[in-house]
């Protein structure tokens, strides 16, 4: 908003033509952060990553019926796997699989389904919505999610535990520094996801997750055993194998991930 005021950075103004996919693209977003809290309330970190690390091999096929993708080659379709197989083997092998109770799972498959509904339609948006530059995807999808962030916020009562925040400078420096790093996130998810195919941008969240655990394993929980982290080391050898298939009617792979 302020550089839109200021005319620092050219904006898009805020149109109900553009704003009405990203209304649904917020509050599909909201529900999946909603879910992933849910399934976590019943289960633990490495659990809802090992359903995470299946997105890819159902936002391929999905691409493929909506967006108009190839679907992978043999080559990245094994790589997929291999992501697949590498977190089921680490969670098995070095951590848990906990799911507490059928409505657990319901919450987990919920959160698989979000995610993969919000990597096609974030793509199928950056290629039908002009915008002047990324900063008006920003701009729409930041503004846009108020509403049903607040009415998530009142669904959990998080106004009850109002009373209890405590504003110091300190606090308020960090909301100040995450305001900005969430804004950074948005912008570089944003100009990612047009410059690749939606599965490539849902591996490269997939990745984002692993990585964190290999550290967490080599360094701060715990020393992963040696299987423990054949399996991690599986996953991002999958990471690394996979490669864009290319829009159906050409032949050439427009980006390698």
């Amino acid at each position: 908003v302020s550089t839109q005021s200021t005319w620092a950075i050219p904006v898009d103004d805020l149109v109900w033509s553009k704003s009405k996919p990203y209304f649904i693209y917020t509050m599909a977003f909201s529900a999946s952060v909603f879910a992933n809290m849910k399934a976590l309330q019943g289960s633990n970190v490495d659990t809802v990553v090992v359903f995470r690390s299946a997105s890819p091999l159902l936002v391929c096929g999905l691409e493929w019926f909506f967006l108009g993708r190839s679907l992978p080659s043999l080559r990245s379709f094994f790589a997929l796997v291999l992501i697949l197989v590498g977190s089921i083997g680490f969670v098995l092998v070095d951590s848990a699989f906990y799911i507490e109770g059928f409505l657990t799972y319901t919450w987990c498959i919920a959160y698989l389904a979000l995610i993969c509904f919000l990597m096609c339609f974030g793509k199928r948006i950056t290629d039908n919505v002009p915008m002047h530059n990324m900063i008006g995807h920003v701009y729409y999808t930041n503004l846009l999610s108020i509403p049903s962030m607040l009415a998530y916020g009142l669904f959990v009562q998080e106004q009850n535990k109002y009373e209890k925040v405590e504003f110091t400078p300190a606090a308020m420096i960090l909301i100040l520094v995450s305001s900005i790093i969430g804004v950074g996130i948005s912008y570089t998810g944003w100009q990612c996801r047009d410059l690749i195919s939606a599965t490539a941008y849902t591996l490269v969240g997939v990745m984002c997750k692993i990585i964190p655990v290999v550290g967490n394993a080599l360094m701060w929980r715990y020393h992963a055993s040696p299987m423990g982290l054949s399996f991690l080391m599986l996953s991002l050898i999958g990471g690394s194998l996979y490669r864009q298939s290319p829009m159906r009617g050409t032949r050439k792979v427009v980006t390698e991930v």
